[in-house]
């Protein structure tokens, strides 16, 4: 046998290894936790499914995981609904965690070198860390339990390890572009589901909904606001392509899921995007964009505006209503964190105490310590104000670096040339979209529901990813 020969048995027979070792470990996981817990055997059965899966096609089960999140959404709200066990929905809820952990320990034994690690360096990595030490400093000065501090750090610090999967992924452009296309089918799917329901149709749906006194749908969610969230990720992306490919499939697209959005009557949204467009449009010869898109999407928006006026003009009067003469929920959180800041304003009261999953399920003290009197359904409601209750201003401030660090990535790796215009239009549609969730965030956790971290984060980490295989990322 000559040297080549060997040496490709050695590598066949390493990875071999490696394989089963990731395989034996998450397998001696699922079974502990099955052991502990009983009634989880069907949780364990199709996690075992999973495992075999991404195990075998750990890319691929990568990317599909990301798709099934967004169904994993719509069962989770619509068990809400319908009365399910909060132990059962819970553990549906929170099932694609323990599948990220799998991803780790995978990425972390599959690029083992011998006596280091072999991964894609980028500039967050420093700023994650960064928070992760501003939790431990405040959970150890305020003497809160580790158990439930590691957990919360790694929720909060969720979006971020989903960025950096996805980029040591090192998924090529051909994946890429068939799970971007596949989810937009996805969307469109969801959103023509909507369009029925809201012609009368009842598909998916019990009952009419009206908000702010116009009536809304949900599509297959139990809650308006995910169906609005999920046509602005299909409007950005259709927007972006549009404006890297030139193609029109992705200006009709784009104009059935602003239709989505509309009926949908999520205000964020609406407000995020127009201003995402703002800067791309701003800076329209940095992305090379002809400036007879810009009149094109400008006309565009003032004939939408001009059709649907009068129910923008009733949800924009009922606004003034509900967050003008009524304490909504996230009034309290942003108040509550005001008074923590005051009392704690460096380190906050530590991870898992304030605005988070994990405060929930501990039913932190923190809420009443505060006079914060909210139902467990609105505490998640606020992600900035659960960064400053929780870590304060120094975690608020890394945080805020972390993100923007991240968009200034995303700006460095935009495409300079012509030659990959279904990726170049993916950047475009990101740069909308991070504005868009920024704006969002401030009224919602996108940042850390498990499907919209997964489509910022993760989509951010595939195309920078990518571009990586063929320049230096930001260090």
């Amino acid at each position: 046998m000559n040297f080549s020969n060997r040496l490709s048995t050695i590598i066949e027979a390493e990875v071999g290894k490696r394989t089963f070792i990731i395989f034996a470990f998450l397998l001696t996981a699922l079974g502990i936790i099955s052991a502990l817990e009983p009634s989880y055997t069907l949780i364990i059965l199709i996690g075992s499914t999973i495992l075999v899966f991404t195990v075998l096609s750990p890319k691929e089960g990568f990317l599909v995981t990301g798709i099934f999140l967004i169904l994993q959404n719509a069962v989770t709200n619509n068990m809400d609904v319908f009365g399910a066990p909060e132990t059962i929905t819970n553990i549906v809820k929170r099932a694609d965690e323990v599948i990220w952990v799998f991803f780790l320990v995978f990425l972390l034994l599959n690029n083992y070198r011998g006596k280091t690690w072999k991964f894609k360096k980028s500039l967050p990595d420093k700023f994650a860390i960064t928070l992760a030490f501003v939790g431990l400093m405040s959970a150890f000065i305020n003497g809160n339990s580790l158990f439930w501090t590691l957990p919360a750090i790694f929720l909060t610090l969720k979006g971020y390890l989903l960025f950096w999967i996805a980029m040591n992924m090192s998924i090529d452009k051909q994946k890429l572009i068939i799970f971007f296309k596949t989810l937009i089918v996805i969307l469109l799917i969801i959103a023509f589901i909507g369009f029925l329901q809201y012609i009368g149709i009842k598909i998916f749906t019990v009952k009419d909904t009206e908000r702010l006194g116009v009536r809304v749908v949900n599509s297959i969610f139990a809650h308006h606001g995910t169906f609005g969230s999920l046509m602005a990720v299909g409007i950005a992306l259709s927007i972006g392509l549009k404006l890297g490919t030139k193609k029109n499939t992705w200006l009709i697209t784009s104009i059935i899921f602003s239709l989505g959005l509309i009926i949908s009557s999520v205000r964020r949204s609406l407000i995020g995007l127009i201003l995402g467009l703002i800067f791309v449009f701003l800076f329209y010869r940095k992305f090379k964009i002809e400036k007879k898109y810009i009149y094109s999407f400008l006309g565009g928006l003032s004939i939408l505006l001009i059709l649907f006026g009068g129910r923008m003009a009733r949800i924009t009067t009922a606004t003034k209503y509900e967050y003008g003469t009524n304490i909504a929920p996230r009034y309290w959180l942003y108040y509550g964190a005001s008074r923590i800041i005051k009392n704690k304003p460096l380190l906050g009261e530590g991870p898992g105490k304030y605005g988070s999953f994990i405060s929930v399920i501990t039913k932190s003290e923190i809420y009443e310590k505060y006079n914060i009197i909210i139902e467990n359904n609105y505490k998640m409601d606020a992600y900035w104000a659960s960064i400053l209750g929780e870590y304060g201003i120094l975690g608020f401030t890394t945080m805020i670096f972390l993100l923007m660090v991240l968009f200034q990535n995303i700006l460095h790796f935009y495409p300079k040339d012509n030659k990959t215009p279904f990726i170049k239009g993916l950047y475009i549609g990101y740069i909308i979209l991070f504005i868009d969730f920024f704006i969002e965030s401030i009224m919602a956790s996108v940042f850390t529901i498990s499907w919209s971290a997964f489509l910022f984060f993760a989509g951010i980490g595939l195309i920078i990813g990518e571009r990586k295989s063929h320049s230096q990322i930001m260090i």
